[in-house]
């Protein structure tokens, strides 16, 4: 599974003269973010470089710890993909998955699941402030925080950050009852046709102990107005959210109309 994640090194170019490279792709992109969003797209690139005085954007199948060399160059940021990394470990009480409504656009990045024995009790959302006319995302990650019983251990996991936005408040179920979270639901604006897409713009959970409710809506302050909340769906008794995998549309054309995360589905594990 393919994680999107980049080490960076800015005024530093990968340069591969070894016989064993292969040639880089060059294309020309309006920003470092569309040069990323290019490797992304593409599963055989592992390095990439952005020369912020032409928009040049090299793509290498190769990494600096097998060919090539990285030397000093001002204007310059390499980037290293990291390939193939297990988010973390799939849950062997895994009971189910959540699949509330999501728009029509993106992929889905991979499942990225709390520590064992650890639930999901809070979550934090990267939203897009109004553009004022330029292309609007709306939403574009949800980090879940995952605990123990008892409060014990804390972690936080995400399938995918998204590129755009603020991430806000941390909001959290009540630590006293071990309450976790068991509901997901998606605001989602239709597709716009001639207008400018944003798809999710706000996500909301509830909690319980696994049989009992704790009431009304743990939600965010920082979501956006569009759209209408859809249809959720929430965790058989006795099991809470344990997991997500985020649906993100990625482009390589700055002439698109982003919509950044269409919504996630959620794992479901056994209290």
């Amino acid at each position: 599974m393919r994680t999107i994640l980049f080490s960076k090194a800015n005024n530093v170019q990968y340069q591969c003269v070894d016989p064993g490279c292969t040639p880089p792709t060059t294309i020309s992109v309006a920003s470092r973010i569309r040069c990323e969003i290019a490797c992304l797209s593409d599963v055989t690139c592992r390095t990439v470089t952005y020369d912020q005085s032409n928009s040049q954007c090299e793509l290498f199948a190769d990494t600096s710890n097998q060919y090539g060399t990285l030397v000093a160059q001002p204007g310059v940021v390499t980037m290293t993909a990291i390939d193939d990394r297990q988010l973390s470990a799939n849950r062997s009480d895994f009971t189910s998955e959540l699949q509330p409504s999501v728009g029509p656009w993106g992929i889905f990045f991979g499942y990225a699941y709390c520590p064992a024995n650890t639930w999901a009790y809070g979550f934090q959302q990267r939203v897009e402030p109004y553009q004022y006319g330029s292309d609007d995302t709306a939403l574009n990650a949800v980090r879940l925080f995952c605990r123990g019983k008892y409060g014990t251990a804390s972690y936080a996991i995400s399938s995918y950050d998204g590129w755009w936005g603020d991430w806000g408040d941390v909001v959290y179920c009540n630590t006293t009852n071990n309450s976790f979270m068991y509901y997901a639901v998606f605001k989602i604006e239709d597709y716009q046709y001639s207008g400018d897409d944003t798809s999710a713009n706000d996500f909301k959970s509830r909690c319980w102990n696994g049989t009992t409710s704790s009431g009304g809506y743990l939600q965010a302050t920082n979501g956006q107005i569009w759209g209408n909340w859809m249809n959720g769906t929430g965790c058989a008794q006795r099991s809470a959210i344990c997991g997500i995998n985020t649906k993100f549309e990625v482009s390589n054309d700055p002439s698109n109309d982003n919509t950044a995360m269409n919504g996630a589905f959620f794992a479901c594990c056994s209290l």
